[in-house]
């Protein structure tokens, strides 16, 4: 009790003086000594004589006694003046940080094959792992094992004379905050900053999370779970360094495989610089994770297939497979909704990836995932990668063919008779010239022309052979464009001897052709070729060799020989050229054009349609001898190629894209859909919704709003955040699209599989720290050294103030006052 009241008179903290070394007095504003001497040697004799002087009844020795409080007065006043101070010394020990940084890029996925007996049995007892397992562990099974193992108690041992900080990286650090400290006890906590108080206790940024009861070593089984993309190993030591400024490190702990992607500068450059970053140096300890020999793997790189086609069709699914670190045969299994459906043995050659052919004929129409897989061998580094996904649909509709034709020529009569018995056409025909009771003819006749946008997207190409542009309206003519260049309609132009290209000069009918009009032949006359006397066979080019629509036989060379045994023709329309992007299939065999040979068939692109031209009309002469066989086939492979968008593409109303068809785990896929409503025109609506289905998750809706590119374009985007091939659709009433695309790990983090040692043992040296294997983890509490400092600290109370100053002030002049009272003096 008294030595609180001794407290409070002298105005100090008890606490801080009990916690001390050393208590002194010291004084803020202390006068030299002669002057103090001297000013209290003037003080005496002043008081001394006023006293003398005094009159009045009081003794000798009242006025001695008065003049002793007089002095004394004057000496708490001048002591006052010298400002004294309690001066109290405290020493205490700071501890210092120690921080571990784990890696948890997606590299930590791969799983490593470790052939030493010693290492496979070390490895699996600091782990807590069954040897027998070890294989089936990754990267970060190992290090979380390592970390959460009680007997081990690795991070709890370096917790006890350092706070730890957890953290992980990748692409940046996470979590690092010095609040945020690992107690020996192993659990998770934030010290609150001075002179706030907190009664709950907030998570770190970042992962590294508090929870309930931690176990022993103050770590959880997933502090490591590989999503970064990319490994910045530089990066995040300088980070940390910067972050943790003012702060002392006693140490850096790296859990890594030491493959980082840092360029300028790299992770060792950064190393060497952490003291001037930091303020101070300190070690860093490097602990490799993974194989350093090169493993064995096979990888199955992509899919090269269509993504439709029609039924009983041949399909060919071209797999690109690299070995890395493995030669010999292999097995290569097609699978179509996970049945076997075919199965190909061949020879890896470790080196460039290799092609390998699987060809299959659907009999089923519908959606098929069709994946190529190659067995995980004994020995591979990672076994994600031993299979591709690829989305076919295969349609089972017939292709609906609009025939128009101005004259009943030889090409009109032959050509659809071709296409009526075909039964993979729907023909509908219309013959310009036809009398009005002329029933048209076809597999499914009309009786006009299409006189809306409705009807002519009911068709899936069309085809003009000498038509007179005079009969069309300019609405109908520019539903004929959107149809191809908006809607992925075909269109096949035949040149007349009546209706030439140039007559279509001007009209959206020029902007479909694939070739610039107002050709001459050799001898400058533009209707030369209309009187040949000399028959001609038109000459494949080496485009047109590899071209499917001039494929007329089994393999090239047959088909070559077709060609160049057909019968020859009289008449062409020549061309100015060809327009860029389109490809010139066959060619006059003398006549030139601007550039070369005269182009006669030549197909191109008005996306998303395709076209096709061709200048002869005497293709039907291909018929002597054989029938129907090469000229029905070329015609009704050319009407396949131009009408494949329309064909195989689904839906009439609605066109949909991704920005890319491939994309990186974490990619942004950017979505775009035009819509049309039941009247073919742009849709108005707040938003349409599209399905998305990852593969093996749930599906997930995606809402896509409008776009300002115009009326019935609708975008969206989404994060592509799960590995596979993905399907993406939208459904309007019946009418749905699809769209595919595969989703796949960032390649950066698997270009070098292997544990870069060399890289982590450098960091080590520069910064004067160690290098250690995953099996070596557990020296490192005693490689670690506190790196505490003792800090004595001065706690100054200033006294002047005190209670007991005043109580002793107002004391003496009171007494004074009552004495001189007492003794009659004024």
């Amino acid at each position: 009790m008294w030595r609180s009241a001794l407290s409070w008179l002298l105005g100090i903290d008890r606490g801080e003086i009990a916690d001390g070394t050393g208590v002194r007095l010291k004084f803020a504003a202390l006068w030299p000594t002669w002057v103090i001497l001297l000013f209290a040697a003037a003080a005496i004799w002043l008081v001394a004589w006023l006293y003398s002087r005094e009159k009045g009844t009081a003794s000798r020795r009242r006025k001695v006694a008065l003049a002793v409080l007089r002095c004394l007065l004057v000496g708490l006043v001048l002591l006052v003046l010298f400002k004294p101070i309690l001066s109290v010394e405290k020493s205490e020990f700071k501890e210092a940080y120690v921080v571990a940084l784990l890696d948890d890029s997606l590299s930590m996925r791969l799983r490593d094959r470790y052939g030493e007996p010693k290492l496979r049995a070390a490895l699996a007892r600091l782990a807590g792992l069954d040897e027998a397992k070890l294989d089936e562990a990754s990267r970060a099974d190992l290090v979380n094992g390592v970390l959460a193992n009680p007997s081990l108690d690795l991070l709890g041992r370096i917790g006890k004379e350092c706070k730890l900080r957890v953290a992980t990286f990748a692409g940046d650090v996470r979590g690092v905050d010095p609040r945020f400290v690992v107690r020996p006890s192993g659990r998770i906590r934030q010290e609150p900053p001075k002179g706030r108080t907190t009664n709950r206790e907030e998570p770190p940024k970042g992962r590294t999370t508090n929870r309930e009861e931690p176990p022993k070593g103050g770590t959880t089984n997933a502090l490591v779970t590989p999503q970064g993309d990319r490994t910045l190993l530089g990066a995040a030591l300088r980070e940390l360094a910067d972050g943790l400024r003012g702060h002392r490190i006693a140490a850096a702990i790296v859990l890594t495989d030491g493959r980082t992607q840092d360029v300028e500068p790299t992770a060792v450059e950064v190393a060497k610089r952490l003291a001037a970053i930091h303020g101070e140096s300190f070690p860093v300890f490097t602990v490799g994770v993974g194989a350093v020999e090169e493993a064995k793997d096979i990888e199955v790189v992509k899919i090269l297939a269509p993504t439709a086609v029609k039924k009983d069709d041949q399909v060919t699914f071209n797999a690109v497979i690299a070995a890395k670190g493995f030669e010999g045969e292999v097995d290569v299994l097609l699978k179509a909704d996970g049945k076997l459906v075919r199965t190909v043995r061949t020879r890896l050659e470790g080196g460039e990836p290799q092609t390998v052919a699987l060809r299959y004929t659907p009999e089923a129409a519908g959606t098929f995932r069709f994946s190529v897989e190659v067995p995980p061998e004994q020995g591979e580094l990672s076994t994600e990668n031993n299979a591709a996904r690829h989305i076919l649909t295969v349609k089972d509709a017939r292709t609906k063919v609009l025939f128009v034709a101005g004259q009943p020529s030889y090409f009109y009569r032959f050509l659809k008779n071709a296409l009526v018995v075909d039964k993979s056409i729907l023909l509908s025909c219309w013959l310009q010239t036809a009398d009005s009771d002329f029933i048209q003819e076809g597999s499914r006749r009309i009786t006009h022309y299409p006189e809306t946008r409705q009807e002519l997207f009911e068709f899936d190409v069309v085809v003009f052979s000498d038509v007179d542009p005079a009969a069309f309206r300019p609405e109908q003519l520019a539903d004929l464009r959107a149809f191809v260049g908006q809607f992925g309609g075909g269109f096949i132009f035949v040149a007349g001897q009546f209706h030439p290209p140039e007559a279509w000069k001007g009209t959206p009918v020029e902007e479909l052709l694939p070739v610039a009009t107002g050709g001459v032949t050799a001898t400058g006359d533009l209707l030369a070729s209309r009187t040949l006397k000399e028959a001609f066979r038109a000459r494949l080019t080496e485009q047109g060799r590899a071209h499917g629509i001039a494929q007329l036989a089994d393999t090239p060379e047959e088909s070559q020989k077709v060609w160049e045994g057909f019968p020859g023709t009289y008449w062409y329309h020549p061309v100015a050229r060809a327009k860029p992007g389109g490809v010139v299939l066959a060619e006059h065999p003398y006549d030139r054009d601007e550039r070369g040979p005269m182009p006669l068939i030549v197909v191109g692109r008005y996306d998303p349609g395709r076209t096709l031209y061709c200048g002869l009309d005497g293709t039907w002469r291909w018929r002597f001898w054989v029938g129907d066989v090469h000229f029905g086939r070329f015609w009704v492979q050319a009407i396949n190629y131009v009408g494949t968008y329309r064909i195989l593409g689904g839906s009439r109303r609605i066109q949909l894209a991704t920005d890319k068809r491939s994309y990186a785990l974490g990619e942004r896929v950017v979505v775009q859909a035009q819509c049309l409503d039941d009247a073919f025109r742009p849709l108005q609506a707040e938003s349409v919704e599209a399905k998305l289905e990852p593969a093996g998750a749930p599906a997930q809706t995606v809402r896509l709003l409008p776009s300002r590119q115009g009326p019935g374009i609708f975008e969206g985007s989404f994060v592509a955040a799960r590995p596979g091939s993905t399907v993406l659709s939208v459904a309007l009433g019946t009418e749905q699209e699809s769209q595919s695309f595969d989703v796949h790990l960032p390649d950066t983090e698997f270009q070098h599989p292997t544990m870069d040692a060399r890289t982590l043992r450098e960091i080590a040296e520069a910064t004067r720290g160690a290098f250690l294997r995953l099996d070596e983890a557990e020296r490192l509490p005693g490689l670690i050294q506190s790196a505490g400092q003792e800090i004595t600290t001065e706690i100054q109370d200033p006294v002047f103030d005190a209670p007991l100053v005043i109580i002793l002030f107002l004391g003496l002049v009171c007494s004074e006052w009552w004495f001189r009272k007492r003794g009659m003096l004024a």
